[in-house]
């Protein structure tokens, strides 16, 4: 790209960006069918290769891996795919996309390459913390994202589950990524929860959110380690104990037995880090 062609860019709104890059597309459409095939060999030797199904309930097809030598253009892509979404809905919806291609990931290469898997992870962390920004973005310039924060608090709850599957296929007792995704979680569905504007959406997104961890903690499968169960149950104290602070209509929606299991996992949390603080005072007095 010649410095005229820069120069030109630097005055120019996105619109004008899109439409130059319309016009080179053509130039460089036989260069990038090159590229594709070249990246598509390598991708499909490697499925051929390990033929196992993907056990994550999300339904995405994850393309390439981190374990695939041109991971790099797979991630260029994705930023291309969120710069060129328009307005908040579809830069929401484009994340979450991306977020569910990197739980799929983490499920295709959690038994063979825990590094991998790591880097599945950050991404997904990063994809996830971006869609909350987009609509608290989105909200801050006036517009109506009730929508947008209902279907993040919604997916951030079916990764959950996912994360658990994952867990229970990992290859080392060592989850560090799996943990650090779930934490991820937990704060971004404790941040959102408070934006929901619309008082029904939000008792409603409460009381999907608790229903949800109820029947998860009852059905958590049992070759899934405790270091992960650990973390789920901080997650669940941690979720509760916002939807009680929230009060109201909001916490008086539950169920009796939504109810009941809230109180109990936030007093929970509550007692657990009263214990951290006891222990703290003990190891300084020694």
């Amino acid at each position: 790209m010649s410095t005229r062609t820069i120069a030109r860019w630097a005055g120019s709104d996105k619109s004008d960006i899109l439409v130059y890059m319309n016009c080179e597309t053509k130039k460089i459409i036989p260069l990038l069918c090159a590229l594709v095939c070249i990246v598509a060999f390598p991708v499909s030797v490697e499925a051929k290769k390990k033929e196992k199904p993907v056990n994550v309930t999300i339904n995405v097809n994850a393309g390439m891996t981190p374990s695939s030598s041109f991971y790099i253009l797979d991630t260029l892509f994705e930023r291309i795919g969120i710069w060129m979404a328009g307005g908040t809905d579809e830069e929401v919806d484009t994340l979450l996309k991306y977020a569910n291609e990197k739980l799929v990931e983490m499920s295709d290469v959690a038994e063979d390459d825990e590094d991998a898997a790591a880097t599945a992870s950050k991404r997904y962390q990063k994809y996830i913390a971006e869609a909350v920004k987009k609509a608290k973005k989105g909200q801050k310039k006036g517009n109506d994202v009730d929508t947008e924060l209902q279907k993040i608090s919604s997916a951030t709850l079916t990764h959950i589950d996912a994360l658990i599957q994952v867990g229970g296929m990992a290859a080392t007792a060592e989850t560090p990524y799996i943990e650090e995704s779930l934490e991820a979680i937990q704060e971004q569905e404790e941040n959102v929860l408070p934006l929901i504007e619309d008082e029904e959406k939000r008792t409603a997104a409460a009381l999907e959110i608790i229903t949800f961890l109820q029947e998860t903690e009852e059905k958590i499968p049992e070759n899934v380690r405790d270091n992960i169960k650990k973390t789920f149950s901080t997650l669940i104290g941690g979720i509760s104990n916002v939807i009680m602070e929230q009060g109201g209509a909001l916490f008086s929606s539950l169920g009796e037995s939504a109810k009941n299991f809230a109180r109990e996992q936030a007093n929970k949390k509550l007692d657990s880090a009263k214990e951290g603080i006891i222990n703290k005072i003990e190891d300084f007095e020694l």
